[in-house]
């Protein structure tokens, strides 16, 4: 693994990031973490979304054909 692919895999990604790379709303990734399917964070205030836990569910899709 290269060195920016392992910067991305830990990084913390807004709710707004996430819910663009999943293809939904902002509304449906809080409900994403609230029911544990995404791994999240709270930093002065705001929710941040492990990048990683993003890319799994977006693999996951995939392969479900979604």
């Amino acid at each position: 693994m290269d060195t920016a692919s392992g910067d991305r895999a830990l990084a913390w990604i807004p709710v707004s990031e996430a819910a663009l790379c999943l293809k939904v709303s902002r509304q449906r990734v809080y409900q994403l973490i609230d029911e544990g399917e995404l791994m999240a964070i709270k930093r002065n205030g705001t929710w941040l979304v492990n990048f990683r836990s993003v890319a799994g569910r977006v693999q996951l899709l995939r392969q479900e054909g979604g």
